[in-house]
């Protein structure tokens, strides 16, 4: 019979989702009025509709903040007690990163991070619109099912590296605009198969949308919208 898993972590979060637009949709977006904003009367929001496409760039949950969250996880119906949370660095040992029981320890692991935006390439003549959200509780919730036996310990956190060779990441975390975030928490992990993890707002909700776009230079800066 399967086993269902759920994992819940909770917490303020700083999420931000990136909108490729061109100069044609930049002229749109600077000429909206709040009767096209999809939500808090602001014009910008409409951003969504007109993208060329998007990417989350950031959950908002780095693994460096974890004392800053709750953590519930379920196994078959039943509560695991879970003392810690936090990253395996690569050539480690768990018990010289962590002091406490690994069937109580919930790691995501250096060496299996993925690169932010490795296949999202963006063209010369195309920008981004970043959404930032400050949220005051935010929840990860991830659900599945598996037929083998699982424990805690062979539940690893999903993490995605901000810091990577990527042009989102230049036009992001280098221009410093992701909260000094590094890793960002994205799924379960187990037995080769990811899980992701589904964003909900619970409280506190506040966003703030950013124009990002190439100089003369080539460099990403930062620009009014």
């Amino acid at each position: 019979m399967p086993t269902q898993v759920s994992v819940k972590i909770s917490g303020p979060a700083f999420r931000v989702t990136a909108y490729v637009i061109n100069s044609k949709i930049l002229k749109q977006l600077q000429s909206a009025t709040e009767e096209d904003a999809l939500y808090e009367d602001n014009p910008l929001s409409v951003v969504g509709n007109l993208a060329l496409r998007s990417m989350r760039v950031a959950n908002g949950f780095c693994i460096h903040n974890a004392d800053c969250f709750d953590v519930e996880v379920l196994i078959g119906g039943k509560p695991m007690k879970i003392e810690r949370i936090g990253m395996l660095l690569e050539g480690c040992e768990f018990h010289e990163e962590f002091d406490s029981d690994i069937d109580k320890t919930l790691i995501g692991k250096s060496e299996n991070r993925e690169p932010l935006g490795a296949s999202f390439p963006l063209a010369k003549n195309e920008m981004l619109v970043l959404e930032i959200e400050d949220i005051k509780l935010g929840e990860l919730s991830c659900d599945f099912e598996v037929i083998n036996e699982v424990a805690v310990k062979d539940l690893e956190l999903g993490l995605v590296a901000l810091d990577a060779e990527s042009v989102i990441s230049d036009a992001t975390y280098r221009l410093r605009l992701l909260n000094n975030m590094e890793e960002d928490i994205r799924s379960i992990n187990f037995n080769n198969q990811k899980h992701d993890f589904h964003m909900n707002v619970l409280s506190g909700y506040c966003s703030d949308f950013v124009l990002v776009k190439r100089n003369s230079c080539g460099d990403w800066v930062q620009v009014d919208l």
